[in-house]
């Protein structure tokens, strides 16, 4: 489990993970390095995700889907690390990392704006502002993520995600 803000110790960290001291010197010189570590991670994983998707020829609802599914997936896999994540993003700004979180936004953001246009484009989807679109995808993420971790009896899980994308 990840405590909130950059208070670990090494040590404790060692021990969650279940290694010794001096390997986490080893790999993170800092409690900085370590954090940086785990937002690489989180960006590298739904980098290949929006890759994969991009490469695709589906039905673009089908894409969109399939992309908030897997997105869903890595979150159910990693909530640790996104409750530290929203933690350092949410919390108050001395002490955390110098942190530019609009880089992946912004990734995810286009990735959604180009699959909106190709629906578009096909027909598939009816003429709007794939800005707004995608905002709109990306709350309907965002809340159902935040729901399970913060008030998980009042989430909709993955079943929710589905059926609210199915609006």
């Amino acid at each position: 489990h990840v405590r909130v803000g950059l208070t670990l110790k090494r040590e404790e960290v060692a021990e969650m993970a279940g290694v010794t001291k001096p390997a986490v010197y080893y790999h993170f010189d800092s409690k900085e390095g370590l954090y940086r570590a785990i937002l690489g991670d989180a960006q590298l994983r739904l980098e290949a995700l929006l890759t994969s998707e991009r490469a695709s020829t589906d039905l673009v609802r089908a894409r969109v889907e399939r992309l908030f599914l897997r997105v869903w997936a890595l979150f159910e896999r990693k909530k640790d690390a996104v409750r530290f994540i929203n933690a350092v993003f949410w919390g108050p700004r001395q002490g955390a990392p110098p942190t530019d979180f609009t880089l992946l936004q912004k990734a995810f953001n286009s990735a959604l704006e180009r699959l909106i246009q190709d629906g578009m484009a096909s027909g598939e989807l009816r003429r709007a502002d794939p800005a707004d679109a995608a905002q709109a995808l990306l709350a309907l993420m965002s809340h159902s993520m935040d729901l399970a971790l913060a008030y998980p009896r009042l989430s909709g899980g993955k079943a929710g995600l589905v059926r609210c994308l199915d609006l």
